[in-house]
């Protein structure tokens, strides 16, 4: 039966007050994510219906931007090839198409978001078994109980309801939220690879490990401070690289007063 505005409006409230509970698994999922990007792979997004919509949008989120000005990241959804989809659901079987495709164009190291509202669509839980096989991690959106692809998920978040227009409206809730944690991870950024904060002290101390936003959290929880931190250290840390190259590779015949004349002696 159909609900009034105000009924949908309460339940939608209800549910997204459960979402703190989720907390833990979307930091998970997030580093997931970010490990994949920053080693060079891809994510790659499927679903049917509500959920292909979304692993559209949400792959636009990555080539595109969410919020900050960022270089596009390695995204792409396996739903919207319509020739590719027609093709495998005529030749092969509907519940191949997002496989093959993982299977053309993924590689280890990936990440696949497989987007389920009950986690039981035959050709999503054939990609993730396929992903699993070829070193390509899981990451789920799923709802009610999980279904038989939540076993299948490195980290799966399961929407506690079993309204599938509640489970969607929290997928995209969702799904926007991992592309925030990514940038403000400064995924696509200009400090790729470790974060610089945490290069300098894996450097200085191994072991001890504090990002920027930690110390910002440690000395007060100010977003603000965190994004200053990390910005000085990324300064300091570039300008000390400066300094050793030139302390450790001194050139022939070259004074170190004159690095204009180095760059020439090196090209010449």
């Amino acid at each position: 039966m159909s609900l009034t505005f105000a009924q949908h409006l309460a339940q939608h409230r209800e549910l997204f007050a459960q979402l703190d509970a989720l907390a833990p698994d979307v930091t998970r999922a997030a580093q997931r994510l970010s490990d994949a990007l920053r080693d060079g792979g891809k994510v790659m997004f499927c679903g049917n219906g509500g959920s292909a919509a979304d692993s559209q949008h949400l792959a636009s989120e990555f080539t595109g931007r969410f919020v900050d000005d960022r270089r596009p990241l390695a995204a792409l959804a396996l739903s919207t090839d319509s020739s590719a989809l027609t093709c495998i659901a005529n030749d092969y079987a509907f519940d191949q198409v997002f496989e093959r495709q993982l299977r053309g164009l993924g590689r280890p190291g990936d990440v696949l978001v497989a987007i389920s509202t009950s986690g039981r669509s035959a050709n999503v839980l054939r990609a993730a078994q396929a992903a699993r096989e070829l070193g390509i991690g899981v990451v789920g959106l799923l709802g009610r109980d999980g279904g038989p692809l939540k076993a299948l998920c490195e980290v799966a978040l399961v929407v506690p309801s079993d309204t599938t227009a509640r489970i969607q409206e929290m997928h995209i809730t969702l799904g926007q939220m991992l592309c925030g944690a990514l940038e403000i991870d400064r995924i696509g950024g200009e400090d790729l690879g470790p974060s610089v904060t945490e290069a300098i002290c894996a450097a200085l101390e191994p072991g001890v490990l504090l990002s920027g936003r930690q110390l910002g959290d440690s000395l007060g929880g100010a977003a603000g401070l965190a994004r200053e931190v990390d910005h000085l250290l990324a300064q300091v840390f570039s300008f000390s690289l400066v300094l050793r190259a030139h302390a450790a590779r001194p050139r022939e015949g070259v004074t170190r007063r004159n690095p204009r004349v180095a760059r020439g002696h090196r090209d010449g």
